[in-house]
This record gives C-alpha cells, structure tokens and sequence, in this order.
C-alpha cells in the first residue's frame, strides 16, 4: 500500500485512471481538509489517499505504462487519433506517480499537471 498526499482532483483522476486500467485496485480516500478549500486557500482541498497495490501489481501496472511510453517515443510519428497516443496522453503522468511510488518516500513535482506530491509506502 501506498499513501500519497494530494488534491480532490487529482484524487479523483487517479481513481479514475487506475479504475480504466485495473478495476481490482482500490483507492481511498484517507483524510481530507475540506475548511481551506471552503475558505478559499485552495482550489481544491489537499488530502491523503491510499492506493492498495503491492509490489507485484505495482510493478505489472509500470510495465503496461513503460510499454506504452516506448511505443510512443520509439514511432517518428503517431496520429493524435490513435488509440495509442490517446493513451499515452491520459496515463503517462500516472506513470511518474507510481514509479516515485517505489524510490524512498519523498516529494515529486509533475511540471505537466503542476501537481504535487508526497509519497510514503506503508
């Protein structure tokens, strides 16, 4: 299992993507601090979320991605059409996330999404 500490948006897109890629992955909602969203400190409130993954998993889920990833820099051109570059497009930042997930815990900056994050494994 992996905490991560994040947004609601940003929750809710990982849900989103994991659930498209492996449905058998939960994602949970850990804490949430609702009062600075509400206060307009922040767009979207911070929160933690666990991702219910173990190592095996994790490391399948990165293979699909890095595929993906390679097929898509190793073609001179893909049409913005394609089912690969659709893809590549939506779960490419999510494969930063969960290979950050497997270094030491600490901070990843995703310059793409301008997201955030600390990842700690449990």
């Amino acid at each position: 299992m992996y905490y991560l500490n994040t947004d609601l948006l940003t929750y809710r897109e990982i849900v989103q993507c994991l659930h498209e890629l492996r449905p058998e992955i939960a994602v949970d909602l850990v804490e949430t601090d609702m009062p600075l969203q509400a206060l307009g400190f922040v767009k979207s409130a911070p929160c933690v979320i666990s991702i219910n993954l173990n190592e095996e998993e994790k490391e399948e889920l990165e293979d699909e991605l890095d595929a993906l990833e390679i097929y898509v820099a190793s073609n001179d051109y893909i049409s913005p059409e394609s089912e690969e570059w659709k893809n590549y497009a939506r779960y490419n930042w999510l494969f930063r996330v969960l290979r950050a997930a497997g270094e030491e815990p600490g901070d990843l900056y995703d310059k793409e999404r301008k997201g955030y994050y600390v990842i700690r494994k449990a």
